[in-house]
């Protein structure tokens, strides 16, 4: 039976065919093989030189653990029915608090769109609250109070940071930051409400805690914390412009926007840079290796209530993985300077810079890419929108504050027309017969054209309608 089947075999593939499909298999194990040992080395070298990149941005952004003002004001937030803001210090609220939880998740969104409403409104009258939110507010007034007491008589609140060094072994999940927000907007819209009522210690008392709560934001390097940071600025930025008075304590409280271009200018490198290292990790670790890879994206995929078997790699994958992890850890090189090199060509520009040829030049079609809603040349632009925005805000208040003096509209405002921020923008003031003053932006580029939802680039006064 064994030579009749011996035969068989030989009759089906003679020894020459035998030795070519020999030889084939032989050379493509081979190549394999070659593949599989020079391919880690090359990756190996060019991963080197990021590693020690990786080394000094560590250095630069050390890890570190939440300090006491944070921890305390995650205690106070319980109060409000406020989920942990920030990673490493508490999950979900105890449950003594959730009552609370579901009395903030009534007015989560009349509160933000009630804020949206009021600071897109180019002049200074405020709406009354809506009710629900007005009653959220009175409700827990002591409990904002204490906040606000313990925000400004204490160190700015610092959240704990990943390990970057280890970002290219575990890429770290991003921190959530949307209860930041939720303190923001209630912060805010308390301001807003103090300044309507006339109670203007209490509205800057809100936004110098809101300004103080986002000093971690604007110093973290995570480009999450870049993108909230930018969300928050615009809305502190609106509020401030509705005011009534000037600071109790000071200009000194205030954001300065003609300091800020190159602040943000390295926060956007610093994100881009720390994002660069992350998209590198997550990449590497696509691998049988990369146990947290699975592991963290299962996890959110069931959260997003996707099934895992997507997943689930059978021997044969994990094979292929193991060949296809040099080709990865190439692409994550790659990526990463990629990624570093078109923030960096993003962050010379000013803000005239024409995005559209720029994105044409820098097409970006990577992992991340520059015409990404989360890419650097539209984050570069709000940043700048922001800042103008901010400068506005600092000339309304300019002028309000000369109203107060003489209790009349000044005609003319020193110095109120050039742009610090943009200089090759110009403002226009103007007063009309019936005292009505207005500031709007001249010659904008077309990216700063008004959409729904942006801060408007023009604002209107009339004596007839400031509060005294």
């Amino acid at each position: 039976m064994t030579h009749q089947y011996s035969a068989d075999f030989q009759r089906k593939f003679p020894k020459p065919a035998l030795r070519i499909l020999v030889l084939a298999n032989s050379l493509i194990i081979g190549l394999l093989g070659c593949w599989l040992i020079l391919g880690n080395l090359l990756a190996a070298q060019q991963e080197a030189t990021m590693r020690a990149e990786l080394k000094g941005f560590s250095k630069r952004f050390p890890k570190q653990e939440a300090n006491s003002s944070a921890i305390q004001l995650e205690q106070l937030r319980n109060k409000l029915g406020l989920m942990a803001l920030m990673g490493g210090i508490t999950s979900d609220p105890p449950s003594p608090f959730e009552a609370d939880r579901k009395s903030y998740e009534a007015i989560r969104k009349p509160l933000s769109d009630y804020l949206q409403s009021q600071i897109t409104k180019p002049n200074d009258p405020v709406d009354v609250l809506p009710r629900s939110v007005n009653r959220y507010l009175t409700h827990y007034a002591s409990d904002l109070a204490a906040i606000r007491k313990h925000i400004l008589s204490h160190e700015a609140p610092r959240w704990a940071t990943p390990d970057f060094q280890e970002t290219l072994n575990h890429p770290a999940p991003s921190t959530s930051f949307i209860n930041i927000v939720s303190l923001q907007n209630i912060l805010l819209a308390d301001a807003l409400e103090a300044n309507r009522l006339g109670l203007y210690q209490r509205a800057f008392d809100n936004l110098a805690t809101s300004w103080k709560i986002n000093q971690f934001l604007d110093e973290d390097p995570q480009l999450i914390s870049l993108l909230v940071s930018i969300i928050t600025s615009n809305q502190q930025t609106g509020v401030l412009r509705k005011m009534n008075d000037s600071p109790p304590t000071g200009q000194q409280q205030m954001p300065e926007f003609d300091r800020q271009v190159d602040r943000r200018r390295k926060s956007l490198m610093a994100a881009y840079e720390s994002e660069s290292f992350t998209t590198a990790g997550l990449l590497r670790t696509y691998s049988p290796g990369g146990e947290e890879f699975w592991t963290t994206t299962s996890s959110t995929l069931n959260e997003m209530g996707l099934e895992e078997r997507h997943l689930t790699s059978s021997p044969v994958a994990r094979i292929q993985q193991v060949f296809q992890q040099p080709y990865f850890r190439l692409i994550g090189v790659s990526e990463r300077d990629r990624i570093r090199n078109s923030a960096l060509e993003v962050s010379r520009q000013d803000c005239s810079f024409d995005a559209q040829t720029f994105l044409e030049k820098h097409p970006g079609n990577g992992w991340f890419s520059n015409g990404d809603r989360l890419g650097p040349v539209y984050q570069w632009q709000k940043i700048y929108r922001n800042l103008i925005n901010l400068e506005l805000t600092h000339k309304v208040l300019q002028v309000k504050q000369l109203i107060a003096k003489s209790g009349k509209a000044p005609q003319r405002v020193l110095g109120i027309e050039r742009s610090q921020v943009c200089p090759s923008l110009r403002w226009n003031y103007q007063v009309s017969s019936d005292s009505k003053m207005s500031i709007s932006l001249q010659n904008r580029p077309q990216w700063l054209e008004e959409r729904k939802g942006h801060l408007p680039l023009s604002y209107q006064l009339s004596l007839k309608n400031r509060i005294e």
